[in-house]
């Protein structure tokens, strides 16, 4: 609940883990392998970034279900949780390494300065701005969980006492 934004990333990284369970690497073999072949981060950055990694496979999936609202939303759950602000300046002394990435992937998703500018302001926004945001994130989390958990064998759906 502390992170609600990180939450949605999770969830929607464990749904596609548990689709791809049985015909695709985890995450850390395709790191060691990208690592081994000596691919770049997003932004043609010298080492390759292990959340950079993550999220490529979220836009992938996500692309391939076509499923475009949800698509959007992981795009601005994963910018608002990287912290980098790109409408502000820099602060000096911080590596650049995470802004250039964010970068290349806020370029990608077709954002423009006034997009990046208001969700930088997020504090700002009005109540049924927030309100929405809140209740796509919601729908989006128990569309998850509904999904998995028709996924399980009933009896493995049981409580204990």
């Amino acid at each position: 609940m502390d992170s609600p934004f990180k939450s949605v990333l999770k969830m929607a990284k464990l749904e596609v883990f548990l689709e791809n369970l049985e015909h695709k690497q985890p995450l850390c073999n395709m790191l060691k392998s990208k690592v081994h072949h000596n691919v770049n981060a997003p932004g043609n950055l010298e080492n390759i970034d292990p959340y950079a990694l993550m999220f490529d496979e979220l836009i992938s999936h996500y692309n391939l279900v076509k499923n475009r609202d949800v698509l959007q939303l992981l795009q601005l759950c994963l910018y608002i949780q990287s912290g980098c602000r790109l409408s502000f300046p820099a602060i000096q002394g911080r590596s650049n390494f995470k802004r250039q990435i964010i970068s290349t992937y806020v370029k990608n998703c077709g954002w423009d300065q006034k997009k990046v500018e208001k969700v930088d302001r997020m504090k700002d926004w009005n109540f049924r701005e927030l309100s929405l945001l809140s209740r796509q994130m919601h729908s989006f989390l128990l569309n998850c969980y509904r999904s998995m958990s028709a996924k399980l064998p009933q009896g493995s759906q049981s409580l204990s006492k």
